[in-house]
């Protein structure tokens, strides 16, 4: 037998792997920390987005929504419950203004395409399943007075959430009074532009920009939100 203690070793080789050998062996760590960066940033924004207006702007925002926002702006254009939990914040605003005073109301009757007599209240709650209701007739009738009153009945009552209010009715409300936007500008084309101009502004106010408007387009596709005018025959 032969001992080799204490004496030096053989040189052991070693070459140190190029850049394409290090990308090789490094390449799925930095995809997968990557990836849960911009989960982490998408989760991040949409959070903030229910309880902040300047979360919303970036959550909502065309140019990010493209890029590093993708993910939540998948979500908030195909999938419903994304959409009710950023619209929980315009709830909250309008429900301020909709508990801070209650309007007397006495329901109207109607006369129907049949001529069939149905008070104003059971015309109103077909709207969840009709999708589109029109309402005519003569100034002073109690237009306006019913309008109110849906405003006031959809985000006064005991339900306080988006998603509390889409469960009874069926939709989140956009109440447009058309004599405030005679001459709301727009840039798209079509009949439904000025009505998508009045909404955005609406919206607005209540706390909800959108830069993006074929944002708003797929929420009103999708049926999350329905829009209620009043005064078209003014302007």
């Amino acid at each position: 037998t032969q001992a080799n203690i204490g004496q030096p070793s053989e040189a052991i080789p070693f070459v140190t792997p190029g850049s394409s050998a290090w990308f090789a062996i490094w390449w799925k760590v930095i995809a997968a920390n990557s990836f849960a960066l911009f989960a982490a940033l998408n989760l991040l924004v949409f959070a903030a987005a229910r309880y902040s207006t300047a979360a919303w702007r970036l959550a909502t925002d065309e140019f990010w929504g493209k890029s590093a926002l993708l993910l939540q702006s998948l979500l908030l254009r195909h999938w419903r419950s994304a959409q009710l939990w950023l619209l929980d914040l315009y709830v909250r605003e309008h429900r301020k203004a909709a508990t801070s005073k209650t309007l007397p109301y006495l329901p109207l009757p109607l006369a129907g395409p049949d001529g069939k007599i149905a008070d104003s209240d059971a015309v109103l709650a077909r709207f969840s399943a009709a999708r589109h209701l029109w309402v005519q007739g003569g100034t002073g009738m109690g237009k306006t007075a019913m309008f109110l009153h849906l405003r006031q009945t959809h985000f006064g009552g005991a339900e306080n959430t988006a998603f509390a209010i889409y469960r009874r009715d069926g939709y989140v409300l956009v109440p447009i009074e058309a004599r405030r936007f005679p001459e709301a500008p727009f840039d798209e084309k079509g009949a439904s532009a000025w009505v998508i101009a009045c909404a955005l502004s609406v919206l607005s106010e209540g706390g909800l920009s959108f830069e993006d408007h074929g944002l708003l387009r797929a929420m009103l596709s999708k049926g999350t939100l329905a829009i209620a005018i009043d005064g078209l025959n003014e302007v």
